[in-house]
Parts: C-alpha cells; structure tokens; sequence
C-alpha cells in the first residue's frame, strides 16, 4: 500500500510542479516587490511578440494563404482579448460550463496579454478609479490623465505599488487566484509550446507568410486594439474622433474608427456606461466582432443567459447625462 502511495506522488510531481511554477510566474513581481522603476521582463516580452511580427512583414511575401492566417488567427485572438480577459473575467456578462471557461481560458493564454488573473483585476480596478486625478490616480492602472504614452503601453512597462498590490487583487479576483487548472491553463511554458504547435500548422497552410500573418492576427492585432481604447478611448486624438452617449464620470468616449476595425472594444463610452453588458456596440449600425462571435457561442450552446441592455436602460441613462449636461449650461450662464 505504501508503494502504491509512493508512485502515486511520483506520478503526481509534475503536475503539481506546474501548479506551483505557474503561482510563481503570475505574481513574481508582487512577492518580490521589486523597486519602482521599468520592467525590462515585460519590454522584452511586448517588443518580442509586438513588434517583431510587424517588422517581418516587410520580409516575407504576400500571400492569400495569409490573409486567411490573418483573419482566422484574429477570430481567436479576440476571443482572447476582447470575450475572455475583457468581457467575461471581468466582467461576467453571460454564463458558461467549466469546460467552456477553460477554453476561454485557454485562448486568454495563447494572446500573451499577462495572465488572466493580472489582466481582469487590473481591469477591474481602472473601472472603479477611472482616470481619477485625486490620491487615487495610481490606483487606475493605465490612467490616461497621466498622459498618451502611459495610457497607451507604458504603464505596462513600468512597476506600480498598487498594480503589484497582490492582496488587492485576490479580493477583485474573484476566485480567479485559486482555480488550480484555471490557472494551469495559463502555465508560460505550456503556452510557449501550444503557439509553437499553431505556428507548426500555419508553416504547413501556408509557409513563413502563415507564420507571421498569423502571428499579427493572434497577438498584434488584439494587443494594438488593447493599447488604443485605453488612451484613444479615453480622450486622446483629434476630437472628431470621440462621441460620447453618457456621461460615466471618465473620459471614456466612443470611436467610432477603432469600433469599425477593431474587436468592438471601440465603442468604450458605452462600455463604461454598462460594463456588465455582453454587447459594446448597442446600437445596430456599431459593428461589434466580439459581440458576434458571443452570440454565435450563444447559439452553439457554449454560453447562455447573455446580458446586454434593454431600450429603457439606455434611454434613461442618456436622459441623466443630458440632464446633467443642462444643469452644467445654466449654472455657466
């Protein structure tokens, strides 16, 4: 019996070596408080995944076996980005099993936009202190006050006490810190070797154009659209650009551009005016992709009870931000 128990552990090592490594890997920069300064870890890692990709396109040459890489690859790098990290673990806007949770956990992985748990409670924090410009500025993370810059990527680049801020960010995670296989699925080295088995595949459809297309589609693409909305979306730009529907409080604003090419996450005024809300786009002529592909996951069975306002909702909230609107115009007068 002794045996028995003793190849069981054996057996069992690895699994929980992975468990352990992957704790590590998410909250490194938070046991170790590392000083305030530039994180070299995450420029090497965005410069590589980012900006690596965009230079090759330049080298290899275009093929319609690309464009096809590129299109497919966005599909899931917006399921990534734009279902899983942003509208689901941040905000749970519909419901899915544990296996459909794995697998949005599993393409939240493979966009390399931090791990799930990092991205959803700093996610959530920016919603409670949106671009304040008290003492809690530094609480929002990519505040866009602070400028265009930092709202756009370096406040990704740099250590913050509150982003590092590990307590903090259980109590936001929601259990997202202590789901084991959740967390599995987000195991660095594991996803190293599952985009190595994609870009094995894109070789093999359609050579080093596959690779890089691909590649832009997964991981650029989502990461630029990311990168935009948190400082295009919040004020940022000519204002042509910007419209805004309600008045959330922020600097959030509608773009229209950015809501066209992008995921759907253009349309941030109506975002933050229903964050619980599965659908940006909410009114018909707002293109949504991620939207889209929430309904088609709906109608497969994937997810079910998807939340998303009704006329009523919306009506109401435009009449508080045009009365609040009128109220200003009178007291100037």
């Amino acid at each position: 019996m002794s045996g028995e128990k003793g190849l069981s552990r054996i057996a069992g090592f690895p699994v929980r070596f992975l468990m352990r490594s992957y704790r590590h890997l998410a909250t490194v920069r938070t046991e170790k408080r590392l000083p305030a300064g530039p994180d070299t870890i995450d420029l090497l890692l965005y410069a590589s995944l980012n900006l690596v990709p965009i230079v090759a396109l330049f080298f290899v040459p275009f093929s319609w076996q690309g464009i096809v890489a590129l299109l497919g690859m966005n599909i899931v790098g917006i399921i990534g980005s734009e279902v899983a990290d942003h509208r689901y673990f941040s905000h749970r806007p519909f419901k899915t099993s544990r296996w459909g949770e794995y697998f949005l956990a599993f393409c939240s992985g493979i966009v390399f936009q931090d791990s799930l748990f990092h991205w959803a409670t700093d996610h959530k924090a920016h919603h409670r202190f949106s671009d304040n410009q008290d003492e809690y500025a530094d609480r929002d993370p990519h505040n866009s006050t602070k400028g265009f810059f930092h709202s756009f990527c370096g406040w990704l680049l740099m250590r913050s006490p509150h982003r590092d801020d590990l307590n903090a960010k259980r109590q936001r995670g929601r259990g997202l810190y202590e789901d084991r296989l959740l967390n599995m699925l987000q195991f660095l080295p594991f996803l190293w070797l599952c985009l190595f088995g994609i870009l094995t595949g894109l070789y093999f459809f359609g050579g080093w154009t596959a690779i890089v297309y691909g590649i832009v589609g997964l991981i650029v693409l989502p990461s630029l659209d990311m990168f935009l909305v948190n400082s295009v979306g919040h004020g940022h730009g000519p204002g042509w650009l910007h419209t805004r529907d309600y008045d959330n409080g922020d600097r959030s604003t509608n773009v229209a551009l950015l809501g066209f090419i992008g995921s759907g996450v253009g349309w941030h005024n109506n975002h933050h005016a229903f964050p619980w809300s599965a659908r940006s786009g909410l009114e018909r002529w707002q293109l949504d992709k991620a939207w889209l592909i929430i309904r088609c996951m709906e109608y497969c069975g994937i997810v079910r009870d998807v939340r998303q306002p009704t006329e009523e909702q919306k009506r109401l909230k435009k009449d508080k931000a045009m009365a609040k609107t009128t109220g200003t115009e009178r007291s100037e007068a």
